[in-house]
């Protein structure tokens, strides 16, 4: 009988759970993400739930769980009978915010120059090579899309789950900032040759080396995107 009862077992279908549709509050959210990362939600407006809703096509339920993760990431602020504010920002909470892209992001460059693997070292070229092809057909939206992947996939790296998750949120700060704006004249081509150095030092495994390069190109951009703030056009992050 125990053979019997193991045979049956072993004859069990392998079949594997279904993936799980997404819910209405990662759809809603998702939706209004991209709409603040466009610029098409504007900053300084105030939406009401409802607008929302009716535009989404859904119920104010999932609006409103979505509406509040992205105020616990600091992009909305909910005002009592008035509605939802999307957020602006100054000098100041970009100097702030470039302050902790740095704490983070220059940790995470040091400890991959020390640990990165060729496999690697292949991924993150690939990204900039792509980089390079999206700046000469000057194509800023795959540009800034590479960018971003650029530093997700150097973070990743790292294999600690919250410090990409940090840096996600800080980096969809950044780019709320900037959203409707036209890259600098010549900003493409300096990204490319800063994320060149960085790749440089990681490959050589110098993780000091790799800190000073991250920390000159993170510097360079937030300079060039306050200049934005303040008057000319921002550049790329």
């Amino acid at each position: 009988m125990p053979d019997q009862q193991r045979l049956k077992h072993d004859e069990q279908p392998n079949l594997r759970p279904v993936d799980q549709p997404e819910s209405l509050k990662q759809i809603a959210y998702r939706a209004m993400h991209k709409a603040l990362m466009a610029g098409e939600l504007k900053q300084g407006e105030i939406y009401k739930e409802k607008e929302l809703s009716k535009l989404l096509s859904t119920s104010r339920t999932p609006v409103r769980e979505a509406l509040l993760e992205l105020a616990a990431k600091g992009m909305v602020t909910f005002l009592p009978r008035k509605g939802v504010l999307i957020n602006q920002f100054d000098v100041q909470d970009l100097n702030e915010i470039f302050e902790l892209r740095k704490a983070l992001e220059l940790a995470a460059v040091e400890k991959v120059a020390r640990i990165i693997a060729d496999n690697d070292l292949e991924k993150l070229q690939a990204v900039l090579d792509e980089q390079r092809t999206s700046a000469e057909e000057n194509n800023v939206i795959r540009f800034l899309d590479l960018d971003r992947r650029f530093h997700t996939l150097l973070s990743a790296m790292t294999n600690n789950r919250r410090l990409v998750e940090s840096l996600e949120t800080i980096r969809d700060l950044l780019q709320v900032m900037s959203a409707k704006a036209l890259a600098a004249e010549g900003r493409l081509e300096e990204v490319i040759r800063e994320h060149e150095t960085v790749l440089q030092a990681v490959a050589a495994k110098d993780p000091g080396l790799a800190r000073k390069k991250m920390d000159l190109h993170l510097e360079e951009s937030r300079k060039k995107t306050e200049a934005g703030m303040t008057g000319s056009p921002p550049p790329i992050l």
